[in-house]
């Protein structure tokens, strides 16, 4: 018996903005950036997360709040 489970995460970028603060590790400025996460099971959708996130604009690092 052959059992094939096919699981996938897709993230997508909505929106950014600006936001005040500098990267500790470049020193480049920093945005505040919404991402919507999508879960997939066997191709179809099973659960859709957005939340917002603070990434250097330079270096693209995630920052912590």
């Amino acid at each position: 018996m052959f059992l094939c489970c096919v699981c996938d995460e897709k993230r997508k970028v909505t929106g950014s903005r600006p936001a005040a603060g500098v990267c500790p590790n470049c020193g480049g400025g920093t945005s505040q950036v919404r991402v919507l996460n999508m879960f997939r099971f066997c191709f179809i959708p099973v659960c859709c997360t957005t939340h917002s996130r603070l990434m250097c604009t330079r270096c693209g690092a995630q920052l912590r709040r």
